[in-house]
């Protein structure tokens, strides 16, 4: 089973809606398919999303992107991957043990 989202807001913590991002990309294992109109992961036996994308654009500044960044961090994404279009960069940022630390940037060539 795997659940992938695009846009769809995540509530990791019950009773707390102000918590909340909405990944361009979420990937859930262990989740079946299926439409939500958000991600209450109470409702979900409590999984986190695994892996989360977002596409840059011209709009987001650094300090949204920063974050971002805390915000799966301490809601137990696994891995989180930046890809900035206009530079055709990859950035990735992969879990060891309590905290996501950067992984090699690396340009797309094709």
């Amino acid at each position: 089973m795997v659940f992938v989202a695009g846009d769809l807001l995540w509530y990791p913590q019950q009773g707390n809606p102000k918590i909340t991002q909405a990944p361009d990309v979420m990937v859930i294992f262990g989740v079946p398919k299926g439409d939500r109109g958000s991600y209450k992961q109470w409702e979900e036996n409590n999984i986190a999303p695994q892996v989360v994308f977002e596409i840059l654009s011209p709009s987001n500044t650094q300090k949204e992107m920063n974050k971002k960044l805390l915000f799966y961090n301490r809601h137990g994404v696994e891995e989180y991957y930046i890809y900035d279009p206009d530079k055709n960069q990859l950035s990735g940022f992969l879990r060891s043990g309590e905290d996501l630390y950067q992984i090699q940037k690396r340009s797309l060539q094709y």
